[in-house]
């Protein structure tokens, strides 16, 4: 049970953002854990899933091809940058459903922290100009 692997959702940028808190770390446990659900409820709510904006980089798409024996890139995996404003609008939408719906299931403690982590980033991007991707990493 201890050897178990615990993935993360990871928020990558294409560039820094100048003067950034230093102290906003995505772990993106309960994010990942609840990637389906999450996505499932943002196709509820009638706003773009999380899934949309969903990535790999070079060098992760690299260490999966050695890993699995991969030899030729899908479409659906080659990198990728989104807006950041429109993973902000999901991300708000997210978190103003868990504001109004504070019973449910999905609304827990490290989900809606991880949510206002994402928006911080993303805004900060977003007045940057700075384009992003979510990613998966062990």
């Amino acid at each position: 049970m201890g050897d178990r692997l615990s993935l993360s959702l990871l928020l990558y940028l294409n560039s820094d953002i100048p003067d950034m808190d230093e102290e906003l770390y995505l772990d993106g446990a309960g994010l990942a854990e609840y990637f389906d659900d999450i996505c499932q409820l943002c196709s509820d709510l009638n706003i773009p899933p999380i899934s949309d904006f969903f990535s790999i980089t070079d060098e992760d798409y690299e260490n999966v091809s050695v890993d699995s024996d991969m030899h030729e890139p899908s479409l659906s995996i080659i990198e990728r940058w989104y807006s950041a404003s429109s993973g902000f609008d999901t991300v708000c939408g997210i978190i103003d459903f868990f504001s109004k719906n504070t019973e449910h299931v999905l609304s827990k403690e490290d989900i809606l922290n991880e949510l206002f982590i994402c928006k911080k980033i993303l805004e900060e991007a977003r007045s940057n100009d700075i384009k992003f991707h979510f990613s998966m990493d062990y």
